[in-house]
């Protein structure tokens, strides 16, 4: 590689560096402090109090009192309360409930499948398995489950999240 590529390279790489913070800043202007936030970072999560931003980074206040910082150029994705709803309850309710009626609903008939392909006499020839059942067992159970699901959820509520950096 010639010292012209590597010059341009790491001129471009400088100026994404520079101009990365402050898009980040503007878009984390709308946050006022004292809200609850979740910063997603590429180590992990903090979900605390918003304190602001200094220079290169958001600083967040954990449960515990302790003030963690993330670096902009670390920060994935940040999200703010809208509070705890019945209506993000019902939304993560419905989501687990989908699945595991999928799961349960798939289960139950492939065995019952089974079964009853084990119980057919030897010259049989309905030996084979349906698979339309297991996909309609699927089906039933995940519309079981979701409705279900979307119930127990509306009475447990949950967090709901509006993400505001990035921007979509």
């Amino acid at each position: 590689m010639s010292t012209r590529t590597v010059l341009r390279t790491l001129g471009a790489a400088a100026l994404i560096a520079i101009l990365h913070p402050a898009s980040a800043s503007a878009q984390l202007s709308e946050l006022e402090p004292g809200s609850r936030v979740r910063v997603t970072t590429d180590f992990g999560r903090i979900v605390g109090i918003y304190k602001g931003v200094v220079r290169d980074s958001v600083e967040v206040i954990e449960p515990d009192g302790a003030v963690r910082r993330a670096a902009y150029f670390r920060v994935v994705k940040v999200e703010k309360s809208n509070g705890i709803t019945a209506k993000a309850g019902a939304a993560k309710g419905t989501r687990l409930g989908v699945i595991l009626g999928f799961i349960f609903g798939s289960g139950y008939f492939l065995a019952k499948e089974l079964t009853e392909s084990f119980v057919e006499p030897a010259g049989s020839t309905q030996g084979s398995i349906d698979i339309r059942k297991i996909f309609g067992g699927m089906l039933i159970g995940g519309f079981i489950g979701g409705v279900s699901g979307s119930i127990i959820g509306s009475n447990r509520k949950a967090e709901d999240w509006r993400q505001v950096y990035p921007i979509q």
